[in-house]
């Protein structure tokens, strides 16, 4: 009997058998391998988007039931009942100055919380109509445990219940409610009431007269199990749960664990997870499961507790095993599928190659004859297919052969001389080529040391570009402050003459010192070395405040300067000092370059690119259209020799493009010789406003 070595080295049938085996199983490894990838993908991506539809029910849930309470608590504290009771208990401090109120609540204060509900002074809080309806109110409506009222100066006007203190304005609840007499709803964090034994929302309500006057301020102490009960209830299959947590990870609300008891995941996990824009995904070791879970979250998006610094996060969490239990059952009874088909296939294969193997021994047997010399050796193959086609078009190929031996030969010879003729041309080129390639690596080495060179210069020239405009200042400084000494008369008096030289020296040294500023913003701006401080703001603002601040320059050349602003543009991000540079700049050479007419300041929405376009335009003397390439180029000035009738370093185009580009926008100029000059630019609105 043959061992598995020598059938497998022999037998075509055996080898046969053994590749459709393994063609069937690649099949399957490929076939299981990406369909488990791409059941898991889909199974992963359509249980992520349905937590993520539950989380955002739930988050929208807890938005409404905060804004209905809210707003419940609201309409109640509007009651006439309420304030009308109100505006007369705040009559008794009329009567009072501030010392006598600062005794009589200290000793009330004392009195509530040393005697006990039976007390006449705590009694007859408790028992006023007011108190006896808020009384009702708790009772009727099981989300709030407990609801006050103090009046305007922080005292206890009426409770359903006996309060801890008597005196409130020392709270911070209530000073954030009371607002400093313009008042605001305050929602408080979660927190344990001792009273009551339950975690409670405190919500607190500023009361009003008709005509909005602040006159009291309304407690209302909502149970956190109550409106949020139905998070809690939450539960899909054995370990999916819902949880309510704030900004720190800390569970407000989960079934089973006691609220601020224990945190979610670690502030870290939470903070990477929450980078991820589909909203779900898994969470390793977190603290409520033994093992990795499968998460989505949904922020509660309530402005009221956005506004007192609240951030609340809705999860939905469940094991890993749990959820994708069903994906590796299927795959585990596709494999057992897959090894009896894998067995099917190797009895198949081993029919096949042996029916395959019977024609193919004869071809074998008659190569073997060939190969010894026999030449004239005859077979034949019958079997009506391809086999059989072969074997007649082996026959000719051997007839064919014996023809071409000899030409072969010849050809062999032919093939050795050439062979030899080629490796003494690629010898001699390869010495050419090698030549070649040491004197490119030279260059490469001189243009490398020149980029060094280039790069030192480049240095060399910012910082001492830099130490000189620094160094220029001091003196500036100080020539400037003693020529202002000598024109205001300090160091004595002086005659027209004399104060027109030094008006005229004054002029130069505050365009010197301008000259120096251009320089040193400019090279800031190339260092990289300015930080923007981009934050959002109203570009109509400072487009008219610094209109506001060229109106001299233009009223001393009699020029009339207009603003036309858009009031519909959005507010955009922006930096506040960046852009008055640039808008002064843009100002200030139009008002240099027009001798008559006036300067047009416009603000305007560019739908096209969702952009604030701002237009300064004047009636000057224009500038010519080829020239307008090198507007906003360095050390660029457009009038030279005598023909310049202003300074400047040529900088200050420079110094604004930079600024815009720092800002995402884009500047230009449009102008003709004699037809005035258009700057304009626009910068981006934020992606969530639309400029219209």
């Amino acid at each position: 009997m043959r061992s598995i070595g020598t059938l497998f080295k022999r037998s075509i049938a055996f080898k046969a058998a053994v590749i459709i085996s393994l063609s069937a199983m690649i099949a399957a490894a490929v076939g299981l391998g990406s369909g488990y990838f791409l059941g898991f993908r889909l199974l992963r991506n359509t249980i992520g988007q349905n937590y993520v539809k539950i989380v955002t029910l739930f988050a929208n849930s807890i938005d409404r039931i905060i804004t209905e309470e809210v707003n419940d608590v609201e309409g109640m504290a509007a009651s006439l009942f309420w304030t009308e009771n109100l505006e007369k208990y705040n009559l008794k401090y009329e009567k009072m100055n501030a010392e006598s109120s600062e005794n009589y609540f200290s000793d009330m204060d004392k009195k509530w919380k040393e005697n006990s509900r039976d007390n006449p002074t705590v009694k007859e809080i408790l028992e006023k109509p007011l108190s006896k309806r808020l009384r009702d109110l708790v009772n009727t409506d099981s989300n709030i445990v407990e609801i006050f009222i103090t009046d305007a100066k922080g005292s206890l006007m009426a409770s359903s219940g006996k309060t801890s203190d008597f005196y409130q304005a020392d709270e911070e609840w209530w000073q954030c409610a009371f607002d400093g007499g313009k008042g605001k709803v305050c929602v408080e964090k979660i927190e344990f009431d001792e009273s009551t034994g339950k975690w409670v929302l405190p919500i607190a309500i500023p009361m009003r007269k008709r005509s909005g006057e602040v006159i009291g301020v309304c407690k209302c102490v909502e149970d956190v199990e109550r409106f949020a009960s139905h998070l809690r209830d939450f539960k899909i299959g054995k370990t999916g749960h819902a949880a309510l947590i704030n900004a720190q990870g800390d569970i407000l609300v989960h079934r089973n664990i006691k609220p601020l008891s224990r945190r979610f995941a670690d502030k870290e996990v939470l903070k990477k997870f929450y980078g991820n824009n589909r909203q779900w995904g898994i969470i390793k070791s977190p603290h409520i499961h033994s093992g990795n879970i499968f998460v989505a979250y949904a922020k509660v998006m309530n402005p009221m507790l956005a506004g007192n610094q609240i951030s609340w996060i809705v999860f939905v969490d469940q094991d890993m095993d749990e959820v994708f239990g069903p994906l590796s059952n299927l795959f585990f009874q596709l494999m057992v599928v897959t090894g009896i088909v894998v067995m099917i296939n190797i009895v198949i294969g081993l029919l096949a190659g042996r029916f395959f193997t019977a024609p193919l021994k004869k071809l074998s047997a008659a190569t073997k004859q060939i190969t010894e010399g026999n030449w004239d050796y005859k077979f034949k193959i019958k079997t009506g297919d391809e086999l059989e086609e072969m074997a007649s078009s082996f026959g000719r190929m051997i007839l064919s052969l014996k023809d071409k031996q000899t030409s072969l030969e010849s050809a062999k010879n032919n093939l050795e001389k050439l062979s030899r003729s080629l490796e003494e041309k690629v010898l001699e080129r390869t010495k050419e080529l090698k030549a070649s390639n040491d004197a490119a690596i030279n260059v490469m080495k001189d243009l490398r040391e020149a980029k060094k060179h280039l790069e030192n210069a480049l240095e060399v020239k910012s910082e001492f570009t830099s130490m000189v405009s620094h160094e220029l200042r001091t003196p500036l400084t100080a020539i400037k402050e003693g020529i202002n000494i000598v024109l205001d008369g300090t160091a004595g008096k002086i005659n027209s003459e004399q104060k027109d030289f030094l008006d005229t020296a004054k002029r130069n040294v505050d365009r010197l010192a301008r000259l120096i500023n251009d320089v040193l913003d400019f090279q800031k701006l190339e260092s990289g070395k300015i930080k923007f401080n981009m934050i959002p703001g109203d570009i109509n603002e400072v487009v008219a405040e610094t209109e506001k601040s060229m109106e001299l320059a233009a009223k001393d050349k009699k020029l009339k300067l207009t603003v036309m602003l858009d009031k519909k543009i959005p507010k955009i991000n922006f930096d506040r000092d960046g852009i008055i540079q640039v808008l002064t700049n843009l100002i200030n050479n139009a008002i240099k370059f027009t001798d008559k007419g006036g300067i047009v300041i416009t603000t305007s929405c560019d739908p096209k690119n969702n952009a604030v376009l701002v237009s300064i335009k004047d009636t000057g003397r224009g500038i010519k259209k080829e020239d307008l390439p090198r507007l906003f180029q360095r050390f660029e000035q457009l009038e030279k020799g005598k023909q310049r009738k202003t300074g400047g370093t040529g900088l200050g185009l420079v110094i604004s493009k930079e600024i815009i580009r720092r800002h995402n926008g884009k500047i230009w100029a449009e102008s003709g010789l004699g037809q005035g000059a258009t700057f304009s630019f626009v910068l981006p609105v934020n992606e969530r406003r639309l400029c219209r």
